[in-house]
């Protein structure tokens, strides 16, 4: 069945034992991990976990099904955790939807998949299981989603600046709550005694986050600088970040454009729009060249090729990871290049 966020929470709470499969897919991937999590804790505290792969059940088929059937050695509860990308792991899902003796349920992420996808169609048709796709939220939403967490924790955090958190977090929940945690200790708040985050105090206890770390190469890729590609791919592996990370720090900031261009609409002005969110928040002000050559570029069908080359380039990634960083090379590359013919 195809169901919505409000329903795996409801999972969380107290998951069906008719239901054998939960597909948790799309580009949120933080909130997918959160459901996980949340649905991996609601088994049961001391309940084995089983991990597979997609590689893993693309080469073995039945495993998945037989896995799901079995008892543990001395009784105890299990579940299965399943990584995988996109269709790799069809067979395995369908001999899993098809048998009538699954006792362990079983939790697919797949942050890559989407709804045309035959694993999310089958598990979508399945009155035994629930497919659950988890979409990034747009910046005012990520805004909200910063106030809700500030209030939770005692720190009472303006709109512009929960905004901004969100924008310099990559729209992703964990990284944001961190940033509202660490904001909340400094301050000694609490639900019960709660203080106003003013934003010097923000700035000083900004993270050096890992999309932060991300975002010269990503403004050089998508600003079609190619000149300095090279420098910034070798920061890559100098600074050891994560290349998968980057591909999904990549998609985010492609999905903010998205965003951008619609609010924007055809011929506005880029510079004074630009302007004008950054004053709003959703764009951190040092960043403002970056998006306005950025917004300048990628616009329309453009700016949909990428978030889908990006999407297929994350799944190459993952299913072949010994040559998953010459992947990622070769398309940054490209990439690059088309963002600077698109300035001509």
């Amino acid at each position: 069945m195809k169901v919505k966020a409000a329903d795996i929470r409801a999972a969380m709470r107290q998951p069906s034992p008719d239901i054998i499969c939960y597909l948790l897919y799309g580009p949120d991937e933080s909130t997918s991990a959160e459901f996980a999590a949340g649905l991996a804790k609601a088994f049961g505290d001391d309940a084995e976990r089983v991990d597979f792969t997609g590689a893993e059940l693309k080469s073995d088929p039945s495993k998945l099904a037989d896995e799901a059937a079995s008892l543990s050695l001395f009784g105890e509860k299990r579940y299965i955790r399943v990584t995988t990308q996109g269709e790799e792991s069809l067979a395995a899902v369908e001999n899993l939807l098809a048998a009538d003796n699954v006792i362990n349920p079983v939790i697919i992420q797949a942050t890559g998949m989407t709804d045309r996808g035959k694993v999310a169609k089958a598990v979508a048709a399945a009155k035994n299981a629930l497919a659950c796709m988890n979409y990034l939220p747009d910046a005012n939403e990520m805004a909200g989603i910063v106030s809700e967490f500030g209030r939770t924790k005692g720190v009472n955090i303006p709109r512009p600046l929960a905004a901004q958190i969100a924008s310099y977090t990559g729209m992703d929940r964990r990284l944001a709550e961190q940033e509202v945690e660490k904001m909340s200790l400094y301050l000694d708040a609490s639900p019960n005694a709660p203080q106003v985050v003013e934003p010097e105090i923000a700035l000083a206890l900004r993270a050096e986050t890992e999309d932060e770390a991300m975002g010269p190469v990503i403004n050089c890729v998508l600003g079609g600088n190619v000149g300095k590609l090279a420098d910034e791919l070798a920061r890559i592996d100098e600074a050891g970040i994560s290349e998968v990370g980057l591909v999904l720090a990549l998609q985010r900031r492609a999905v903010q454009l998205a965003q951008l261009a619609g609010k924007m609409g055809r011929g506005g002005d880029i510079h004074a729009f630009v302007e004008n969110e950054s004053r709003r928040g959703p764009i951190f002000w040092k960043e403002k060249p970056d998006y306005v050559r950025q917004l300048s570029r990628w616009r329309g069908p453009a700016l949909a090729r990428l978030s889908e080359r990006l999407i297929d380039l994350h799944g190459r990634m993952m299913m072949n990871s010994q040559s998953g960083s010459q992947l990622l090379r070769q398309e940054l590359t490209e990439i690059t290049r088309a963002a600077a013919a698109m300035a001509r």
